[in-house]
């Protein structure tokens, strides 16, 4: 103890007392590492706590409850990283209560060229508020079409069909197409021949859905069988609809699409197709 007394008293304190550059700096060190410990205990205790919630929620709220664990994610990791900044501040002599109280949090953020950063956080804040969308939600923002994997005060994180993450400044966001809040639409056309009877074939569809989607619930709406919706050159064409949880709909219709098909082929219902036949004329 006497060894480190005496290192601390040579290297990290001023003659007159008190830490000099070299104490200050690795005392801002120390606490930083301590605030990252601190931020991932807080998000910890957030995680588990919102966890709880999710696995006694329905998906919607899960969907509401993953947004609110990441924007609390974030406004922690702001807030105790502000706290650090300010407390290293005053240790290295700043006036921190006069510079709030003269300029407040935003002039701070500004005067160090942050404006930016500011619009961010702030846009962020209104995008969470107004439940613009949530981390899930397929949309479209800024020309890039994906799902919501992240929101924090200052970005938005999507990843599209292909797999590529997109960072989106939340200041940059002007217009949002939400096209998976609350529900999504499973819609598939089956075309049959002009000589089929178009009430059996809407029968056959419309019971085959309804024991397919029975115990489903991911379709949260009745399938409905619409009828005739257009009339092709060499086809009938029938549209089948129904509401399902977002995310969902893609599946839904692939398997409406196979059952649909076995269905009809098993009650002798013809499904037009081109066709191209060829005659060989011999030599007289």
């Amino acid at each position: 103890m006497d060894a480190i007394r005496a290192f601390i008293e040579k290297y990290l304190m001023r003659a007159t007392g008190g830490l000099n550059g070299l104490g200050k700096l690795l005392v801002a060190l120390i606490s930083l590492f301590i605030t990252f410990l601190i931020i991932r205990l807080l998000n910890y205790i957030i995680r588990k706590i919102l966890n709880s919630k999710i696995s006694k929620s329905g998906i919607i709220e899960e969907k509401r409850a993953k947004t609110v664990m990441s924007i609390l994610k974030s406004m922690v990791t702001v807030l105790v990283v502000l706290i650090w900044f300010l407390s290293i501040l005053s240790l290295f002599g700043v006036n921190t209560s006069a510079l709030i109280a003269t300029a407040g949090v935003g002039g701070i953020a500004i005067s160090f060229g942050a404006k930016s950063l500011v619009e961010d956080i702030i846009a962020g804040m209104f995008l969470f508020w107004e439940n613009t969308f949530a981390i899930g939600d397929y949309v479209k923002i800024a020309d890039r079409s994906g799902y919501v994997e992240e929101l924090t005060l200052r970005t938005t994180i999507i990843r599209d069909f292909s797999g590529e993450i997109h960072t989106i400044p939340n200041g940059k966001i002007c217009i949002v197409t939400n096209m998976g809040k609350d529900w999504q639409r499973a819609q598939v056309k089956f075309m049959v021949d002009y000589d089929a009877d178009i009430k059996a074939v809407m029968n056959i569809l419309k019971n085959t859905f309804d024991k397919l989607f029975k115990d489903d619930k991911t379709v949260i709406s009745e399938i409905n069988v619409m009828g005739v919706t257009d009339l092709a050159s060499s086809s009938i064409e029938i549209t089948v609809f129904t509401r399902t949880v977002p995310g969902e709909n893609w599946r839904v219709e692939r398997e409406m699409r196979l059952a649909g098909i076995k269905a009809l082929k098993e009650n002798g219902i013809e499904i037009p197709y081109n066709k191209l036949d060829i005659k060989v004329m011999e030599n007289a």
